[in-house]
């Protein structure tokens, strides 16, 4: 096992390689944004790409002191302070409905966008410095996650318009037109939420739930 561990200020980085069991492990890349502002309709163009986030979310792609221009060389370029865990700042409430029907939460949800279609939340019981990491939930566009099949979406995934609908979201720490910009952005998605940590146990159980918005209601096409 490879582990290489670096330490600045109170941030600590590992890189440890992991085996993924009864598949075949996949790298997955996405395309490297890490700004994001509320801007609908506008479009971010990098390196030949060009994406619009179709829920209003302008993703801009790499600040100038970022690029590196071609006859600089590594030791030469400008360091970026970026990280994957950085930019998680889009900060949403809301309860989730548990498998056996009782209501939890609510829920803290840490957000950022990386990628035109995805916005991948942190979620925490409390806003707590210490507060322990319980769930994580991808916001995914309409038109990818209604995709997969219909019997796969109803058991995993809800409607963000629907639990939206219901009142029991809120988007904090903005002004209230930023808020209701990003509501309508992701009005336009559909989520998938993963519980990491059942609740009362002493530590993670390896067990996976699948809580859904409160309100959600199934798909027949």
């Amino acid at each position: 096992m490879r582990k290489i561990i670096t330490s600045g200020s109170n941030h600590f980085r590992f890189i440890v390689p992991h085996r993924h069991v009864g598949s075949k492990a996949r790298r997955n890349t996405l395309d490297p944004f890490h700004k994001a502002s509320l801007s609908p309709g506008m479009r971010a163009e990098t390196f030949g790409h060009s994406h619009l986030f179709q829920g209003g979310l302008y993703v801009d792609a790499f600040n100038s002191h970022d690029r590196v221009h071609p006859d600089m060389s590594a030791a030469e370029a400008p360091k970026s302070a970026s990280s994957p865990a950085e930019g998680f700042t889009i900060h949403v409430m809301a309860p989730h409905k548990f498998e056996d029907g009782t209501v939890h939460g609510p829920y803290h949800h840490y957000c950022k966008p990386v990628s035109a279609e995805v916005l991948q939340c942190l979620l925490f019981e409390s806003t707590e410095s210490n507060a322990r990491l319980t769930d994580i939930e991808y916001f995914i566009a309409k038109p990818i996650a209604r995709e997969l099949p219909l019997d796969t979406w109803n058991k995993y995934y809800h409607d963000h318009e629907v639990e939206i609908a219901t009142g029991r979201v809120q988007v904090l720490d903005l002004p209230e037109d930023k808020a209701k910009e990003i509501g309508a952005a992701a009005a336009k998605t559909d989520g998938i939420i993963f519980h990491l940590w059942p609740d009362g146990s002493p530590a993670p159980t390896g067990e996976v739930g699948h809580p859904q918005s409160v309100g959600h209601k199934e798909r027949t096409k």
